[in-house]
């Protein structure tokens, strides 16, 4: 991130930390074409925040929904592809994400 700019300033002075907190994840489909292997999936999970003020203390809190003032639950949707890892064995693969999106259309994969 380039030093100087309002967003670098910000993101410098207030050190920010996001931690994710029980995360769930919901399979919605699985495909397979040919070799490959695709799951659509979405993950559930609320955020711990820590920020610090000019002084250098922290405000610490899950984010909160303004509204209901409750933990914020956001939504990931996620499609992967399994592919192999010659250490591990299985593995997946992030071919496109998209966080607190309306649920997708979840289509058949070309």
């Amino acid at each position: 991130m380039e030093g100087g700019t309002p967003l670098a300033d910000r993101v410098q002075q207030q050190q920010p930390v996001q931690v994710v907190l029980h995360p769930s994840t919901q399979i919605h489909k699985i495909q397979q074409n040919a070799d490959e292997l695709f799951a659509w999936v979405d993950v559930s999970f609320t955020l711990y925040q820590s920020l610090a003020d000019q002084t250098g203390k922290r405000d610490e809190h899950t984010v909160l929904d303004p509204k209901t003032q409750k933990p914020l639950i956001q939504h990931m949707q996620v499609l992967l592809l399994a592919g192999l890892n010659t250490v591990t064995g299985q593995s997946w693969l992030v071919m496109i994400y998209a966080l607190n999106a309306p649920p997708p259309e979840i289509l058949d994969v070309p």
